[in-house]
């Protein structure tokens, strides 16, 4: 698909017709299992009435206004097309590579199993605005304690998050809404006139959630203390530039992973002399000073760009064992150091690493980054995983989930 365009209700096949991608009936842009008609994956974005192969490599979703809701940030890459294959692998590609890449069989699913709890220490004054059942109609808005918040639809029914100041800090990009409600299911919706929903926060089967605002400029959705969407200011204590040397930053880093129920973190790497060996180092000291329980492992960056040999893979994965993969704050699965893979497609890739890993000092348990055709490899590694900054939600089945809240590169003025 390029220069193309697919309306809603409109859908593109994989070649097997077991898979195919497009607009919902409510503009959603879905990947879909045919054979058992479940999304496989969605955008989470809704009132899409196209969506556009632009000339620049960017797939875009637009509304009735041709205002873009959701894109897949790829453009600069004229030539670019749209595909899905046999598994429901969604990409774009440019050539053979891959641009950017989207699939699974699973929609969104909450886990409130565990308490909330604030490491960071942040906390403020909250108000429930919205019980299950009650409504904010077009033109009134909720206040948090002291009044430095609000949350409400304007006059052209776009609901708004906005400050003392009337500065808008998120907004749901709709219009025409006419009552915010929260469902008795925990799902919080905008409708329109006709009550046909056109914003939701995708929060379904959480009864007795609740609408929140407190006054630290965050809008959430709570159920019981644990919040299961939300919006506004982050808790971020970072105002500018930091030094990763800090001994305070990696603690304020810690608490922040903590809150956030991390079990394992990754930090990049670019192989030897790149970086301080002292940075990781670091890390780890910390976690342990802390009786965290989070571990740590790298992000072999250099894959991607270098295609390094076997003898330098078996080199690398020496030196990370020499150094760090000793370590009791080192993440272990099955007894094996683990390390994550930012590579390229194609099924060579995972044949140089278990050439690496089998000339290494020892067994690795290596986690590598999917594409489309994976599961086809002769060759697996012990783990994939899915690398897409950008999408709020991308699961693939049986192999990785991820969720973002966003993406701003360091070279760009706003965020994707």
């Amino acid at each position: 698909m390029t220069k193309q365009n697919l309306g809603r209700g409109e859908f593109k096949p994989s070649p097997n017709s077991d898979y195919q991608v497009g607009l919902d009936s409510n503009g959603e842009l879905v990947v879909i299992d045919i054979k058992s008609n479940t999304k496989t994956w969605r955008s989470v974005k809704s009132g899409g009435q196209v969506c556009i192969m632009q000339d620049d490599g960017n797939l875009v979703v637009r509304d009735s206004a041709s205002s873009a809701i959701w894109s897949t940030a790829t453009g600069g890459n004229p030539g670019a097309r749209l595909t899905i294959d046999d598994t429901g692998m969604a990409s774009i590609m440019l050539g053979t590579n891959e641009l950017w890449n989207l699939g699974g069989t699973t929609q969104v699913s909450i886990d409130v199993a565990r308490p909330a709890q604030n490491p960071n220490k942040l906390k403020f004054d909250e108000s429930v605005i919205l019980n299950p059942l009650q409504s904010l109609p077009k033109g009134r808005f909720a206040l948090s304690p002291a009044g430095n918040y609000k949350v409400g639809l304007n006059s052209s029914g776009n609901l708004l998050f906005q400050d003392s100041g009337n500065r808008v800090l998120w907004d749901a990009k709709v219009s025409g809404g006419v009552e915010a409600y929260m469902q008795a299911d925990g799902n919080f919706v905008v409708r329109d006139s006709s009550q046909r929903l056109i914003w939701t926060t995708h929060t379904s089967g959480n009864n007795g959630a609740r609408l929140v605002i407190d006054d630290g400029g965050r809008l959430s959705v709570v159920l019981g203390s644990t919040p299961i969407w939300m919006e506004g200011l982050p808790r971020g204590k970072y105002t500018g530039k930091y030094s990763s040397d800090d001994p305070r930053v990696v603690d304020e880093h810690l608490e922040a992973l903590e809150y956030a129920f991390t079990d394992v973190a990754i930090a990049s790497w670019w192989g030897p002399g790149t970086q301080k060996l002292s940075r990781i180092s670091l890390l780890m000291d910390e976690t342990i000073a802390q009786n965290s329980q989070i571990k740590w492992t790298v992000y072999y960056e250099e894959e991607f760009t270098q295609n390094p040999s076997v003898e330098k893979i078996r080199d690398d994965l020496n030196y990370l064992r020499k150094w760090f993969a000793w370590h009791p704050a080192w993440a272990h699965i099955d007894e094996k150091p683990v390390v994550f893979v930012y590579n390229e497609s194609g099924c060579t890739v995972s044949d140089r690493w278990k050439q690496g890993v089998a000339a290494a000092d020892g067994d690795w348990y290596v986690v590598m980054k999917l594409f489309p055709g994976f599961k086809a490899c002769g060759t697996q590694p012990n783990s994939w995983h899915q690398y897409g900054p950008a999408s709020d939600y991308i699961h693939i089945q049986g192999a990785s989930s991820a969720v973002s809240p966003g993406f701003w590169r360091a070279d760009h003025n706003n965020p994707e």
